[in-house]
């Protein structure tokens, strides 16, 4: 800029006679206006944040229903206890009842989909548990095996209700290629219901065609 120039003759004539300078407002540069090119890569980098955004969220809800604190970590290939035989096993209690030795057993699940899911859960694995135990602890001598099912979401402690089986007769079908979950439940002895949601599961299980193969234990428990 060249001596004299009127451009800073206000300023400086305002700091010569002891005046105040106030700040300029910064200058704001004019943005170039986008080319078709331009504009084209942003419509295909909005649309590709859409999708990834869609498709986050069609697999959070469509995705694989597994547990959320359930540890799905590989089973030992020679369990050393009963605990080990499933990863849904929350404890393994041995005690004495009347007749005979009671071994009892506990399954978790942490978020079932549906009432009805509860029950059929349960029962696989049940029956996974009396599968393994069969082939790794065949000594086992309990007259009684009892499986008792928990819900980590229930009020209180989460207990359902228990199964009762005959040990040495379930070892003797478990083995069976066709024995499935719902024979495991028609072989039931007798079924308690440690609290009023356990009805509620159980005759929400009964109601869904995938107890058709379970009626004893349906006819039996649901009034």
């Amino acid at each position: 800029m060249r001596p004299g120039s009127s451009l800073n003759d206000g300023p400086n004539e305002a700091l010569h006679a002891g005046g105040r300078i106030e700040s300029l407002r910064p200058l704001e540069r004019p943005q170039p206006t986008p080319g078709p090119r331009a504009r084209a890569r942003t419509e295909l980098l909005s649309m590709a944040v859409m999708a990834s955004i869609v498709l986050g969220y069609a697999f959070a809800c469509w995705g694989p229903d597994e547990p959320a604190s359930i540890s799905e970590a590989p089973l030992p290939s020679t369990p050393l206890t009963i605990e080990e035989l499933h990863p849904r096993i929350a404890s393994v209690v041995e005690e004495a009842a009347g007749n005979g030795a009671v071994l009892e057993v506990t399954l978790v699940q942490t978020s079932p989909m549906y009432p009805a899911s509860v029950v059929s859960e349960f029962s696989r694995d049940a029956l996974a548990v009396a599968q393994r135990m069969r082939q790794f602890f065949p000594h086992i001598d309990n007259q009684t095996l009892r499986f008792v099912a928990e819900v980590a979401q229930e009020p209180g402690d989460g207990l359902l209700f228990s199964i009762d089986l005959d040990r040495a007769r379930l070892m003797s079908k478990v083995g069976a290629a066709d024995f499935s979950f719902q024979d495991l439940l028609n072989q039931a002895q007798a079924v308690r219901f440690l609290d009023p949601e356990g009805r509620r599961y159980v005759a929400s299980f009964c109601a869904d065609p995938i107890a058709n193969s379970a009626t004893q234990f349906c006819l039996r428990e649901v009034h």
